[in-house]
């Protein structure tokens, strides 16, 4: 959905392992020790360890669905985005 509505329809979903995304989390400038923690955050949301407290509802929600956030918020802002001077 994110894909198409951006105007990329065959762009995909791609994981990769943690030690990848910690080093291009240093790449990028995140000291190793804050790259280190996020990695220990990731694996704890995805073991199921790292939940919130309070269950979703009402009153702690927002009634904007994912979808329609992407449509005119998302794709918005990428349509925006500064373009790189390539060879330059």
């Amino acid at each position: 959905m994110i894909a198409r509505d951006i105007g990329k329809p065959d762009l995909r979903y791609q994981q990769f392992p943690y030690n990848q995304v910690q080093q291009a989390l240093m790449q990028m400038g995140v000291p190793p020790k804050g790259a280190a923690l996020y990695i220990e955050m990731y694996k704890a949301i995805n073991a199921g360890v790292l939940v919130a407290l309070e269950p979703r509802s009402p009153e702690n929600s927002t009634p904007t669905s994912f979808e329609k956030f992407v449509q005119d918020v998302f794709a918005a802002a990428y349509q925006d985005k500064p373009q790189l001077n390539k060879g330059q």
